[in-house]
This record gives C-alpha cells, structure tokens and sequence, in this order.
C-alpha cells in the first residue's frame, strides 16, 4: 500500500507520508524513506518539507548534490525570527514528545506548589535577593535577551532571573519557591553566538512548562515516583506502595492533604482517576520524553537541526537518562514530522512564509 499511495501523491499524498512513518522510525538510518518523503513533498509543491526533509538527509550524511545544494542555499543563519508565539495547543500537539503522558504532566502541574513547598527554598536562603532581579530585555548580555525572546516565542512569562558571575556554569536552576534562573559567568559572555544561546535558552525555558519542571526540582527517579504516588493515594487511599517508597509517600500525602483542597482536589480525583484506568503507569519514559521535549523546543528556537545535534552530541550528561545517540535520533524524526511541518508555518519560520 505504501507504494501505491506514493505513486501518485496528487491523490494520496496524506495517505503515501502516513504510510512511510512507521517504515522511518523502525528504519531511522537508511536513506530511502527520506529521500521517498523529499519526493512526494516536492512533487507535491510544499517547498517547506522537501528543505526539511534535505536538511536531515545532511545532517545525516545522506544528502545526493541537489538535496544538499537545496539545504545549504536556504539554511537559516541566525535562530528562528518567529512572527507569533506558541498557543497551549501548539505546545500541546506540536511540540511535546508523545510519550510524555499529559496526564501524567496534568498531575505534577497540579501539585507543583507542594512540591516546591518542600524542595525549594527562599531567595535568600539560596543567597539572592529579590530586588536583584534582572530586566532581561536591558541586561547587555546576549544570553539575558535570548531568554526574554524565546519566552515570548514559548507564549510563558520569563522566570525570575538573576547573575552569579562567581559561578562557572551557564543557565542553571534556581530551586526558589518561584522557580528561577541564575546566569553563572559561561551565560554572561558579550560575545556568544545567538544560534546556540537559542538552543540553550530554549531547552532550559521549556522544563518551566506547566507540570515539567518537577522533573528538574525532584533529584532522583524514586523521589519522583513518590510524590506521584502520594498524589494517588489522596484520591484513593488504599492503593499499595512499596515499602522502600511508603515513607516519602506518607510525608508527601501529608502535605498535599492540607495543599490540594477544593477545586485543586476535584481535578486531581479527576486526573488520578484516569491515570489508573489507562493501566501502567511508565514515569521513568515520561521523564525521558521531558527531556526528548527540551532538545525539540532549543532545536525549534536555534532553527537549525546540525547546530542541534551538534550541542546533544558534545553535552552527554549523566543527569539526562536518554543516550546522545537516542537524543540525535529523536530530534531528526521530529525534524521530519509533520508536527514539526506545522509549528514551523504557525510561527512563520517557513521557507515558504
């Protein structure tokens, strides 16, 4: 049937590209269902894809002279100049990873602030004061400014955001009751290029999206599972924990039991209710498809998928649990989605905008 559709894609075209999904994730390497799409996208006039469908196939070292010749003429120079910000469900459809369960974000949105309550702290315990925060959009550094811009395009309001030129790092978490960022000296540099700041700014901003950024506050895996747990047992108090988990379990009950009241406590019964009746309950691939969403939202704003994939394979870090290589693997997929087709036109980054 796959070939029957892309024989003619005038009539089939939808038809033709559904059918090549599946033979591309099970086949992610070879060449020939990336360069079938390429065809079927230009013999179709949708410009667009065809150059996003060369831009993988160089990335990947597949590219035949013309398909390359196309990519390099129109690559972007500089990260994506977006015409409008992202809605709730841009975000939603287009952007996040599909194995990160929205029910399982909807829970850790909800009971976020007792999360916080109990692994954060206050600015000045963590050694920052309030009226120190910075005006990102005068603060002289190319970093500060990124950070405002990609905010907008993410349609979130920038975290508090505050300098540390004692501390080596680049943009790091700042674990306060509000959650915020602190600029360690690498991110307060006049002179970093604004395509990988635009990835780098990306990929923090995206974990401060409702109901991911427990995936930064909490440390480990277990401790995360236990707050889920906790959140489960409010709405049905008989569910089995295992004994290692059953004390966090129990102190992190206690505080949801005087937080999670009200209108907050209907939505929670609402949402653990489905979550059990979907069955397993998987939150170690969950935190995975957190991250996997970071590398697309810093590849969405960098616009530009060599540069990206050029940052995931340099930055192989203990704390993510997906391997660069996944990383890479996924972030080209995404490249040639239709997902990542729409988002494009929407923001109006499109070589055809």
């Amino acid at each position: 049937m796959a070939t029957l559709y892309a024989s003619d894609p005038a009539q089939y075209l939808e038809k033709a590209v559904a059918a090549q999904r599946p033979i591309l994730r099970r086949n992610p390497s070879r060449p020939e269902p990336y360069r079938l799409l390429r065809k079927l996208y230009t013999e179709s006039k949708r410009g667009d894809a065809a150059w996003c469908l060369c831009q993988a196939l160089s990335c990947m070292n597949l590219a035949e002279p013309d398909e390359e010749r196309f990519y390099r003429r129109l690559r972007a120079e500089g990260p994506a100049e977006a015409q409008a910000r992202l809605s709730p469900d841009d975000w939603a459809n287009l952007v996040v990873h599909e194995d990160a369960d929205p029910i399982v974000t909807a829970i850790f949105a909800l009971i976020e602030p007792a999360v916080l309550r109990r692994n954060g702290q206050s600015l000045e315990a963590l050694g920052y004061q309030p009226v120190y925060q910075l005006d990102l959009v005068r603060h002289p550094y190319p970093m500060s400014q990124t950070l405002y811009y990609a905010a907008g395009v993410l349609g979130m309001e920038a975290p508090p955001t505050f300098q540390n030129p004692t501390d080596p790092g680049g943009v790091s978490f700042l674990h306060a009751y509000v959650p915020s960022i602190v600029l360690g000296s690498a991110a307060l540099a006049p002179d970093l290029p604004p395509q990988p700041s635009a990835f780098i700014a990306g990929r923090h901003l995206a974990y401060y999206r409702p109901g991911l950024y427990a995936r930064q506050l909490v440390s480990t895996g277990t401790a995360l599972r236990a707050w889920l747990f906790a959140a489960i047992k409010l709405v049905v108090p008989n569910f089995p924990v295992a004994g290692e988990l059953a004390g966090p379990v129990s102190e992190n009950l206690g505080l949801l039991e005087s937080l999670a009241v009200g209108q907050i406590r209907d939505q929670l019964t609402s949402l653990v209710t489905k979550l059990l009746q979907a069955g397993a309950i998987d939150l170690k691939k969950w935190v995975a498809a957190v991250d996997l969403t970071a590398d697309r939202v810093g590849f969405l704003l960098s616009h530009d998928l060599e540069l990206a994939l050029e940052i995931v394979r340099a930055s192989e870090d203990g704390a993510i649990p997906v391997p660069a290589k996944e990383r890479q693997k996924e972030l080209v997929l995404y490249a040639v989605s239709e997902e990542y087709f729409t988002i494009r036109r929407r923001l109006g980054i499109s070589i055809d905008s």
